[in-house]
C-alpha cells in the first residue's frame, strides 16, 4: 500500500509507523493478538491483522520477524 499519509498500526498500547515495505517494529508485544493498521480517516482505510509468534527462548533477545496479513 502506498500513500501520502503515514500508515500507522496500533496494537494495544504499542504503536508504530508502517514504512514503505509494509514493516513495522513494535517491542513489549504479546506473542499472539491482534492489531489494527490505518493508512487514512475512512472506514475503507484500516484493516485488523492477527499474529502468532513461536514460543521463544526467553535468553533469545534477538528479534523476531512475523507475517500478518490484513484480515
Amino acid at each position: 500500500m502506498y500513500s501520502t499519509t503515514p500508515s500507522l498500526v496500533s496494537v494495544g498500547e504499542s504503536s508504530g509507523i508502517v514504512d514503505d515495505n509494509s514493516e513495522t517494529y513494535l517491542s513489549g508485544i504479546a506473542r499472539e493478538g491482534t492489531g489494527i493498521v490505518k493508512w487514512g480517516v475512512l472506514d475503507g482505510q484500516q484493516c485488523k491483522f492477527h499474529w502468532s509468534a513461536p514460543k521463544a527462548n526467553p535468553k533469545d533477545k534477538s528479534i523476531q520477524r512475523i507475517k500478518a496479513e490484513c484480515l
